[in-house]
């Protein structure tokens, strides 16, 4: 385990990402036990700097389990909104940090499944609309009646983000980006960063976020990304072959 600013040259990150990735991926039969096993694997190679690892993949709503449909009607249902089996849903597939309750997605509360249901409600979560516009995504393709189009003809591209310091950073609307800053004030939350890739020829996205105790420049959003394009890589079989989520 170490600290980013101790593994050298934002370049060793990049290859410290990768190791991370292909030995959480090794072996696995599902894509949430991938999910799992690469933020683990993260987490205890920056140990030392990271708080919290998570990784999302965008599901649709008819292909998820029973409990992340429940959480992501209640969400949906919360803001007036209702979900149809297209809706896609960010699904937290793998979570691992400092606290034994942030090591099983099951005990997630308010993320297991994010349904993105319209621009509105995207863009009252400001973290997750950073997320969104940084991978090229018109959060207005949201508001169409017809979901499945837009995400068989590739809505979800790739990309990745930073936020320098979860204390301060705003949005355009004056938003602090991470809303949550009660988390971000107990935990001593500083750099927020991560990025997307999308899942070739497939509906699915995955998204990598992880926050850190320290300060850490750009650069380690292109981290992230190696990371996800590596994750993507290893596990587009298990996509191709809906090995997604285990029992």
């Amino acid at each position: 385990m170490t600290r980013f600013a101790d593994a050298g040259p934002p370049g060793s990150w990049l290859r410290m990402m990768r190791v991370a990735v292909e030995t959480g991926c090794a072996g696995v039969e599902t894509l949430e036990a991938a999910a799992q096993g690469t933020v683990k694997a993260i987490y205890e190679q920056f140990q030392e700097s990271m708080i919290l690892a998570r990784l999302f993949v965008t599901i649709p709503f008819g292909r998820l389990p029973p409990e992340i449909q429940a959480a992501a009607n209640e969400l949906a249902t919360s803001a007036a909104q209702s979900t149809t089996g297209d809706t896609p849903v960010l699904a937290l597939l793998g979570t691992y940090g400092d606290e034994e309750s942030w090591r099983d997605r099951r005990r997630s509360r308010g993320h297991a499944g994010i349904p993105l249901v319209s621009s509105t409600f995207i863009s009252a979560i400001p973290m997750l609309a950073r997320l969104l516009e940084e991978l090229g995504v018109d959060l207005k393709w949201f508001d169409s009646t017809d979901l499945k189009t837009f995400v068989e003809a590739g809505l979800f591209k790739s990309g990745s983000f930073h936020v320098s310091d979860a204390t301060s950073v705003v949005d355009t609307q004056g938003r602090k980006v991470i809303a949550a800053q009660e988390f971000v004030l107990r935990h001593g939350v500083r750099t927020v960063f991560g990025a997307g890739a999308a899942f070739l020829g497939t509906p699915n996205m995955s998204a990598l976020i992880c926050f850190t105790r320290e300060s850490l420049e750009p650069e380690v959003s292109q981290a992230a990304l190696t990371a996800v394009s590596q994750f993507r890589a290893m596990t587009q079989g298990l996509v191709n072959s809906g090995k997604l989520i285990g029992p």
